[in-house]
């Protein structure tokens, strides 16, 4: 793995998503700790094989802070390795919102963001969404 582990970035776990989102508490060249807020437990990776995607939002995507405050996110900046989130918060409002600060409960809503997760659905669920594709495109759709 290539990535860079700094104190304060935000990390999800691919091996366990209940941890949710996993704070760097510490990381020098052979491990990774971080502490997960959500479950209130500390993790230490090697860092050659953590099964840690970091979570990096875009424009346009959702977030909501430690104090519940939802933001859609409208620019990213990095200082030190910590992103730092603005955007327009619920009640319309200029906002900022520096990773540290994220609420540790998160949902994963893209499809890419569900895969890189390894949020993956049923095996089962395929031929119920192959089912609705086919009568969306016949033009049954059922009520």
């Amino acid at each position: 793995m290539t990535d860079i582990f700094l104190p304060g970035q935000r990390w999800v776990s691919h091996a366990d998503s209940t941890l949710g989102l996993g704070i760097v508490t510490h990381a020098d060249d052979r491990r990774v700790t971080l502490h997960f807020p959500a479950v209130e437990e500390e993790r230490v990776y090697a860092i050659d094989r953590a099964p840690l995607t970091r979570l990096l939002l875009k424009p346009g995507d959702q977030l909501t802070s430690v104090d519940g405050t939802g933001l859609t996110v409208e620019n990213v900046k990095e200082q030190s390795g910590v992103l730092t989130y603005y955007g327009t918060d619920t009640a319309g409002q200029q906002r900022s919102v520096v990773e540290t600060e994220l609420d540790a409960h998160i949902e994963l809503n893209t499809p890419i963001e569900r895969l890189l997760n390894n949020q993956l659905g049923k095996p089962s669920d395929f031929g119920v969404r192959q089912t609705t594709l086919e009568h969306h495109a016949t033009g049954k759709v059922l009520v």
